[in-house]
């Protein structure tokens, strides 16, 4: 019998928020395909996502570059509980960079 880790309770949590902002990104990409600021978000969302999974961190560095919560002049901006969420994470992760903690548990 195989034993697969129990995954935390709130990094499954924070795992579902970022893919809800995932999907809510998606949509919008799927009606501006011009649109490369809405690619990048996506493509730092999917990042942090599996980084979350894995329990690997930000280095601050890593963590400065981060700007997927910047969505001025795009079509996300008039979303406000989409915004909302994406600043909510952003901070989540600018929290745990360079921490030292192997995941992400006490940060919500």
């Amino acid at each position: 019998m195989s034993s697969t880790p129990e995954v935390d309770p709130r990094t499954k949590q924070l795992l579902e928020r970022l893919t809800n902002c995932m999907t809510a990104v998606n949509r919008a990409r799927a009606k501006h395909l011009e649109d490369a600021r809405l690619e990048s978000i996506l493509t730092q969302l999917e990042t942090a996502a599996e980084r979350v999974e894995s329990g690997e961190g930000y280095s601050f560095s890593e963590r400065d570059a981060l700007d997927f919560h910047l969505v001025e002049d795009t079509p996300l901006e008039g979303d406000a509980s989409l915004v909302q969420e994406l600043y909510s994470l952003k901070n989540i992760l600018d929290r745990h960079a360079g921490s030292g903690q192997t995941g992400y548990v006490s940060l919500l």
